[in-house]
């Protein structure tokens, strides 16, 4: 799955694998028996090897966020295909699967970009509910995602959510990962997995 259709909701993380964030983000989709789709920077696999092991023997998604998170737009296409190319053997080498999505840093791509991330087998997976990554405030997080899941209860869309279990403190984030799981239970949405 790459798109969640009418009331479906995909909770994706971006920035891991972090030692402490990623194994909390983990704790808590384990207690409230949930999936996650792991948006993970390669480089940063091999000091989180029990991490990125936990997170997929869990039955958790690890997709690809290229190897060392650059604008994928402002180099070249050899370097787009060994950004994305290396962090997908790094994920199969880590989890035994190969990952079938990934989400360009930053949110920034163009056709090139995406045709060479075709050409790897990987389509691109953005959002269209999320926080500001350097709110601090759990309930201001909180309050911006349940108003976009309010909007789309009432457009009847899928949602795919972004948060951040890396690159600096997201204590915010994780704080905030819990009420709005069970928003989202509360209305009946269904928690799938990308890829």
């Amino acid at each position: 799955m790459t798109w969640p259709g009418p009331g479906q909701v995909a909770l994706t993380f971006d920035d891991g694998p972090h030692p402490t964030t990623t194994n909390l983000v983990l704790d808590i989709l384990d207690r409230e028996q949930v999936p996650g789709t792991f948006f993970v920077i390669c480089r940063l696999i091999s000091k989180n090897q029990s991490v990125v092991s936990r997170t997929s023997a869990r039955g958790h998604s690890v997709q690809n966020h290229t190897m060392n998170h650059p604008y994928l737009v402002r180099i070249k296409s050899d370097r787009v295909l060994a950004e994305l190319s290396s962090c997908s053997n790094t994920i199969e080498a880590a989890t035994g699967r190969k990952p079938t999505t990934f989400r360009p840093p930053y949110g920034s791509h163009n056709d090139r970009v995406n045709t060479v991330a075709s050409s790897l087998g990987l389509q691109r997976v953005m959002w269209n509910a999320t926080a500001p990554i350097d709110e601090t405030n759990p309930k201001e997080i909180a309050r911006r995602i349940l108003g976009q899941i309010r909007s789309a209860e009432e457009d009847r869309r899928g949602l795919v959510i972004l948060l951040h279990d890396g690159s600096g403190s997201r204590a915010a984030q994780v704080a905030a990962l819990g009420p709005i799981i069970q928003r989202l239970k509360t209305g009946g949405w269904q928690f799938v997995k990308i890829g």
